[in-house]
């Protein structure tokens, strides 16, 4: 789906406070997500020491997801861990390394002076370090969605955060001006970008739809063009009057006045994540999974992070195709095998139980309970290689009882999250199922070769 949308008013109030304490001459804001706030300068957050929080390191121990620019010749890179590496002359202002967070981090912004960045986890709790202040977070809100990015103003006093249905949260002096979060989309939203004026933003799903809001003009899209992968993320020209989007494979589209200096597609040997342009517009770098980073145009290399010994990088939702396979029905209920495929050309692991629900639409609301888990005497570690398949079983009991306890509703298939990944897939089913978030409809096992 592409085009300009308007979508109902989203935006959310500050849902705490934040406390700032000075660590190693640091000043750090932090909301730890549902937690409460600590104080930096002793405590604990989630059981972990925080005495690491103004720690920066160049090797990661779990996916990289985002990058932010600083200047034309240094970068950040962030996992899922909030670790951030620092390349160039990019400065180390601070991490959530050693903290226990609620969520995966998903997404990173600058202030425009790059003495500052905020860090956003999927629950939309918010971290911020250097001059990057704290105006707020959805952490503590019931999202309908997870949140997949963010985007800073341009005199840093605000920002947005967006969740998968497109969903917009304004925080500080950010506007808001639209969403989708009212909207059937054919494929979740997994970023945003900002005009340099403030005044708009955009929305990018994984089909490549481009959705503008405020003065961000519309200036093209994917939503129509068949994908090798999906696209993963976008950065806008220094004037916003153009925009490029990064597929997983390293594709990229310019759209716009953005100029095409370049893509790998082919050549990456893990998944790009991300990408940032440099400000005179002149070139653009990408990111991917495992922290490599391909440089375009003026973009100077900088290095970049490395993956700690032995770590085995789990398979991203986008990487993943989900299918049903065989089935058959028992007992009031429907034994269903939903299969895996690895469709990137990098070899990635799952291992655990994935996090299954029915859902309305590829970006609906979820109807009913979370599934419970099918107690397994083994719960593997699955290694896909590029078409490789894993499976799962789905127990689906039939809709009964009375309407009251039930609630009937229409689903369009199943949500499936792969274990500790923040983005999920979606598995068409149609079909009616029991919409009460008290009946526990589903069950599911770990997933296996």
């Amino acid at each position: 789906m592409s085009g300009e949308l308007d979508g109902p008013s989203r935006r959310w109030s500050e849902q705490t406070l934040a406390h700032c304490s000075l660590v190693a001459g640091c000043a750090v804001t932090l909301l730890l997500s549902s937690f409460a706030v600590f104080g930096l300068s002793s405590g604990s957050a989630g059981g972990a020491p925080v005495a690491a929080v103004n720690s920066c390191s160049l090797r990661f121990d779990s996916p990289v997801v985002a990058m932010a620019s600083h200047g034309v010749d240094g970068y950040w890179e962030t996992d899922e861990q909030g670790q951030v590496g620092t390349l160039g002359s990019a400065p180390c202002l601070g991490s959530t390394a050693g903290l226990t967070l609620n969520q995966p981090v998903v997404g990173m912004a600058a202030t425009p002076d790059g003495l500052g960045y905020w860090l956003v986890a999927a629950d939309g709790g918010v971290f911020s370090f250097g001059d990057a202040r704290f105006s707020g977070s959805t952490g503590g809100a019931a999202l309908n969605q997870p949140v997949v990015g963010m985007a800073a103003t341009p005199d840093g006093l605000g920002y947005w955060l967006v969740a998968a249905d497109g969903g917009v949260f304004s925080f500080g002096d950010a506007r808001f001006f639209g969403s989708t979060g009212g909207t059937t989309l054919n494929q979740p939203v997994v970023g945003m970008a900002a005009t340099p004026d403030g005044l708009g933003y955009w929305l990018v799903a994984a089909d490549g739809g481009v959705f503008g809001f405020g003065d961000a003009r519309f200036l093209g899209s994917t939503g129509g063009t068949t994908l090798n992968l999906p696209v993963v993320g976008m950065a806008a020209t220094p004037d916003g009057l153009g925009y490029w989007l990064v597929a997983a494979d390293g594709g990229v589209f310019s759209f716009g006045n953005a100029r095409f200096f370049g893509s790998v597609v082919g050549g990456l040997t893990s998944p790009a994540v991300g990408m940032a342009g440099i400000p005179s517009g002149a070139g653009y770098r990408l990111v991917t999974e495992q922290g490599s980073v391909d440089n375009f145009g003026s973009a100077p290399a900088q290095g970049a992070v490395i993956m700690s010994p032995g770590s085995t990088m789990p398979c991203l939702a986008s990487q993943l195709t989900g299918s049903l396979g065989p089935g058959f029905g028992a007992a009031g209920s429907i034994w269903t095998v939903v299969l895996l495929l690895n469709r990137s050309t990098t070899t990635c692991s799952l291992q655990g139980y994935p996090q299954v629900a029915y859902a309305s639409s590829v970006t609906g609301r979820q109807v009913g309970a979370t599934a419970l888990h099918m107690v397994s005497p083994a719960v593997p570690t699955v290694t896909l290689s590029p078409r490789g398949v894993a499976q799962v079983v789905v127990q689906q009991f039939a809709p009964f009882g009375p309407p009251a306890s039930c609630s009937p509703t229409p689903v369009a298939g199943l949500r499936l999250y792969p274990p500790g990944r923040p983005a999920a897939l979606f598995v068409s089913q149609p079909a009616t199922r029991c919409g009460s978030p008290g009946y526990i409809g589903l069950r599911v096992g770990p997933i296996v070769p």
